[in-house]
């Protein structure tokens, strides 16, 4: 009975709601609390392997929210904000096909395919395509996923991801599946000011947002 976006909610590892927060902002109450949660499942769960984990220990990164430079983006035409780059902009229920534009203005993200622009979110009509988006941030998640599954790869700056900059949701050296609808960790490097490529191969692919960290 969800009515609000965005609306957070932090659930445990027994699937009881221990958080939740109306609209933007609150970022450093929620990333405690995801610590305390974080601590929790390590206790109950010593077998599992989590990013970060040292010998049981869960190492938290801070993040500096003063340094994140761009905004959460949205592609659905009913929550877009802005900074989407493209000239045809996001037309309700309008399949269109883009071109990847010689000029790329920073905080705006740019499609190339043929795309159907949904309520929620953003959604790939042709066998291929890709995103663009000129950034600065140290981390790159975005919501997705794809009922027929596809497959992205994703560059910085140019370059293929290694093991100083990948996401914990990124493969290296081959595509990573996109299926499941949740969030995906792209990229986690350093702050400062990049360019993020992502190369999609398989229709059915669906975008609802990228967010920063």
């Amino acid at each position: 009975k969800n009515r609000y976006w965005p609306h957070k909610y932090l659930i445990d590892i027994d699937g009881f709601v221990r958080h939740d927060h109306i609209g933007e902002g609150a970022y450093a109450e929620t990333e405690r609390v995801i610590r305390e949660l974080l601590k929790e499942k390590m206790e109950r769960e010593r077998d599992v392997k989590l990013l970060g984990a040292v010998d049981g220990k869960v190492e938290a990164v801070d993040v500096e929210f003063g340094k994140v430079g761009t905004p959460e983006i949205y592609f659905g035409y009913g929550f877009a904000r802005g900074n989407f780059g493209n000239e045809e902009g996001l037309q309700p229920n309008e399949i269109i096909e883009y071109k990847l534009p010689k000029e790329i203005k920073f905080n705006y993200a740019y499609f190339d395919g043929t795309w159907k622009i949904n309520n929620d979110d953003s959604e790939l009509v042709s066998d291929g395509g890709k995103i663009v988006l000129p950034y600065s941030a140290k981390v790159v998640n975005i919501v997705a996923g794809s009922e027929s599954g596809s497959e992205i790869e994703v560059f910085v700056d140019n370059e293929p991801l290694n093991e100083e900059n990948r996401g914990f949701d990124m493969k290296l050296n081959k595509p990573t599946e996109i299926n499941d609808f949740k969030l995906y960790s792209l990229v986690d490097f350093e702050y400062g000011p990049h360019t993020i490529r992502i190369n999609i191969k398989g229709k059915g692919f669906k975008i609802n947002t990228f967010t920063f960290g």
